[in-house]
């Protein structure tokens, strides 16, 4: 199987695919001692190598964390504002507001949401969220108390309204 993403892992697991046929194909007398030994081993360093691989690519499912671990559902919040990010990174993206306080002071706020192609497939896109954008954005805040919240909605100014929130948070 071909990766098209990464080609030097092409190239590294065909090399891998070669020690494996070189391990079953040992030249002289395959019966002998030596040549039973010798495939062992390189069967051993194969299948090091593969699981080594294995566990690279399970990392970022580990990195994920629940809507629960987070947020306080019984936290709801509505931020105005004004864009000044928009973050399109997996597992989930991040829009950053700055939100007036009453008493004049901005706090920048970072608000989760969806990942790119949860969002992509609602209709948003990134050029959705011209930095400057005045914001409403509904979530839930974070249980450390931290100007971050989970976002469930946005509206702009011209009145189109979003769902923002990623599958696991309880809306």
């Amino acid at each position: 199987m071909a990766c098209a993403l990464d080609p030097d892992l092409d190239r590294f697991t065909g090399r891998i695919a070669t020690m494996a046929v070189a391990a079953l194909t040992v030249q002289g007398d395959s019966g002998s001692v030596y040549a039973t030994k010798h495939r062992r081993q390189l069967m051993k360093r194969v299948l090091l190598v593969v699981a080594g691989l294995a566990s690279l690519w399970a990392v970022p499912a580990v990195a994920h964390h629940s809507f629960a671990a987070e947020f306080d559902v019984a936290k709801p919040i509505t931020l105005r504002g004004t864009l000044t990010m928009m973050e399109w990174l997996n597992p989930h993206g991040w829009v950053h507001v700055d939100v007036t306080q009453p008493d004049g002071t901005v706090v920048s706020w970072a608000i989760e949401v969806a990942g790119p192609n949860a969002l992509l497939r609602r209709g948003l896109r990134q050029a959705d969220f011209p930095v400057g954008s005045e914001l409403s954005i509904e979530g839930y805040r974070a249980k450390n108390g931290s100007p971050t919240a989970n976002g469930t909605s946005v509206k702009f100014a011209d009145g189109r309204n979003f769902f923002l929130g990623a599958s696991d948070a309880p809306y």
